[in-house]
């Protein structure tokens, strides 16, 4: 039996905790630490022995796409960063959030209609002075 209990008695051997991932040595038979939910697994030394060798391979394996990878990031973020500031401070947009549009059309007719008059009228008056 690979799969233990914490509160059991177990002999010797090493045993993982499977909720957290660490690792219990037992040198003599004891309790394994932990109440009856928290669950630990007993590798044999020779499956762990083998093991490596295959862990390995998949490291090695996987190791030249990881580097791959970054070196995407890196120079995709780097493009992304010229690209950035080669357009982004030539771009203008109308839009300016500060500003609120309220007025409707006619309002802005009659506004600017009242302006005129009365600039108009402050006109006349300078003149008649």
């Amino acid at each position: 039996m690979f799969q233990h209990r914490g509160g059991t008695v177990v002999g010797r051997g090493t045993y993982w905790n499977l909720k957290n991932g660490e690792r219990e040595v037992v040198k003599c038979d004891t309790t394994l630490p932990g109440n009856a939910h928290t669950r630990y697994l007993k590798a044999p030394t020779l499956f762990m022995v083998l093991m490596g060798p295959v862990i390995g391979f998949f490291y090695v394996l996987i190791l030249p796409f990881v580097g791959l990878a970054m070196v995407l990031m890196l120079v995709t973020s780097q493009i992304s960063q010229m690209l950035y500031e080669a357009f982004g401070r030539t771009a203008a947009f109308g839009w300016r959030p500060v500003e609120a549009y309220l007025m409707s059309r006619k309002n802005k007719k009659a506004a600017r209609r009242d302006a005129q008059a009365r600039g108009l009228e402050a006109k006349a008056d300078n003149e008649r002075s």
